[in-house]
């Protein structure tokens, strides 16, 4: 089969599993039917869903597990502003924030500060103690360490994230890895499916980018493991969405309205 032909087929993969996930969760037929025009955010919610358990620590960043996963949005966040990617309870009883960036700006501390401050006052409000704050900060492969900066000190108040970067992971290697245990039939652990995930995003130029998505759209909807298919593809879905140009993350949604049939797995 051409190449471009399994990509429209994972594609159609993605949307039908998304849609038979959301119907056992008894989502109203209202909220059903939109499915087709906002895949983006019901792939986030079931991938967040499955969080739980796993870490961050394959991305460069020591989180341990995951003990849940938190509501990201935040009532003191202008609404110009984007929602938090985002937040995660940890096995050690910190609260990790979560943001993704495929460049580096200054400014996007300030953004940052504003989550933070608007998380302690949701804590606040409740009568509860905010829990000590990570600000952890995923690059993709366009940015180096050398390029970013940890610290934004404003005199009374300095913010400090918790870089990782996805230039440092060796895409090719494990990709090469992935493959071989997929062709044997056999399970991914928690760690390569989340290196499945964000290996994409791993590469600097935009081809290459696009090429890996492919491969690794390809390489999920073969996973024989029907629960680590869907989280594999939701967040597959929502990385590139999030991150990767506009039209190609269209080019691995599109197909929402085609036949939904076109694989059983």
């Amino acid at each position: 089969m051409r190449r471009e032909e399994r990509r429209m087929e994972s594609a159609r993969t993605v949307s039908s599993e998304t849609e038979k996930e959301i119907s056992t969760k008894n989502i109203p037929e209202k909220e059903a039917s939109e499915i087709a025009y906002q895949n983006k955010d019901i792939a986030s919610k079931i991938f967040a869903e499955q969080l739980k358990g796993k870490s961050f620590n394959v991305y460069g960043v020591e989180t341990g597990k995951i003990k849940a996963v938190l509501p990201t949005n935040i009532p003191a966040i202008k609404v110009n502003e984007l929602r938090l990617d985002n937040l995660l309870e940890l096995e050690d009883g910190t609260v990790a924030l979560v943001d993704y960036e495929s460049e580096y700006k200054k400014e996007s501390k300030v953004k940052y500060l504003n989550y933070l401050t608007g998380i302690v006052n949701r804590y606040e409000r409740k009568g509860r103690s905010c829990p000590d704050l990570r600000m952890i900060v995923v690059y993709t492969g366009d940015i180096r360490r050398e390029q970013v900066s940890e610290n934004y000190d404003v005199g009374a108040v300095t913010v400090t994230i918790e870089p990782a970067f996805l230039s440092e992971i060796d895409g090719e290697g494990i990709l090469k890895h992935l493959k071989k245990k997929v062709e044997k039939g056999e399970p991914l652990d928690d760690q390569e499916q989340m290196e499945l995930i964000i290996l994409p995003l791993s590469y600097r130029r935009q081809k290459e980018k696009k090429e890996k998505i492919s491969e690794t759209v390809d390489l999920a909807v073969k996973l024989q493991d029907r629960e680590q298919q869907l989280f594999v593809l939701a967040g597959i879905l929502t990385f590139t969405d999030k991150i990767i140009d506009e039209e190609h993350a269209k080019t691995i949604r599109e197909g929402d309205s085609d036949d939904q049939g076109s694989h059983d797995i």
